[in-house]
């Protein structure tokens, strides 16, 4: 079985610990097995490659923990809206497309129940980290990204999802 670990802005990589692995459907040299994958190529794994290892791998993530949702999210303290900001909303949504990222919260009505909570709350469901990572570090998310990052003060996060079912005491495992 093949692991699967998280390569923070590079992607996904296979673990190849052996200069070759065999799946039922082609021999995989560690050659092609290090590459990063993007969208594109897991829509290609073969099967043999999206089951989870039996046995957990330590510092290894099994492939189910990869296929929750993961969330970019942003809180956005201040923003200058002008002719960039306009842009950067104008040409977000093309960036996201390939990427599976889609808005669950964009600005809005909110009530702090707790604190203070100045600005607004951004949050972008994607498919998984991978996904997620694949988009912001996409040449053409980087092509707008400053158009708010010079217009706007924020705190800019990507975080797992939660497996279901979820109970808050699985936190303690």
């Amino acid at each position: 079985m093949v692991a699967v670990q998280a390569l923070p802005r590079d992607g996904i990589r296979f673990d190849a610990t052996k200069n070759q692995r065999q799946c039922h459907h082609k021999l995989l040299s560690q050659d092609a097995v290090s590459r990063p994958i993007t969208p594109d190529v897991i829509d290609r794994w073969p099967s043999c490659l999206q089951i989870a290892p039996t046995k957990p791998v330590v510092g290894l993530r099994s492939h189910r923990e990869f296929s929750r949702a993961a969330y970019a999210v942003a809180h956005m303290r201040q923003v200058t809206m002008g002719p960039q900001i306009v842009e950067y909303l104008q040409r977000i949504d093309a960036t996201l497309e390939p990427f599976g990222g889609r808005f669950l919260v964009h600005g809005g009505d909110m009530d702090v129940v707790e604190n203070e909570w100045p600005g607004h709350l951004i949050v972008i469901e994607f498919p998984d980290r991978a996904h997620a990572w694949g988009w912001y570090d996409s040449s053409a998310y980087r092509e707008i990204l400053a158009l708010r990052t010079d217009n706007s003060h924020a705190d800019v996060i990507i975080a797992d999802g939660v497996q279901h079912p979820h109970k808050a005491t699985d936190v303690l495992e």
